[in-house]
């Protein structure tokens, strides 16, 4: 379970249909810098999507968070924006 956010993940299409968090504005006080951790596997899956299988360097596709990291940062703290950093959370994405 994360702290901060929840997703509706699809095994079958290896992807996050929904994400869903509160932000509360009394709690939007934290401070930080985003965190510089790689993408992970979320294990509690069955699909186990990993970062090579969205290679940023395709010119395709790069990864989106679905809970964004900065929001999670400012309302929860480092370590739940860390956990928004799971492939479980990440959908592809144009880069433009």
């Amino acid at each position: 379970m994360n702290t901060a956010y929840t997703v509706g993940y699809s095994e079958g299409r290896k992807d996050p249909l929904w994400s869903a968090y509160h932000l509360n504005l009394k709690n939007g006080t934290h401070q930080g810098t985003r965190p510089k951790v790689k993408f992970a596997t979320d294990d509690r899956t069955v699909a186990k999507v990993t970062d090579k299988d969205y290679s940023t360097r395709s010119g395709e596709f790069d990864r989106g968070h679905m809970t964004p990291d900065h929001a999670i940062l400012k309302f929860y703290g480092v370590d739940a924006a860390i956990e928004t950093f799971t492939m479980s959370n990440v959908c592809p994405r144009v880069p433009a």
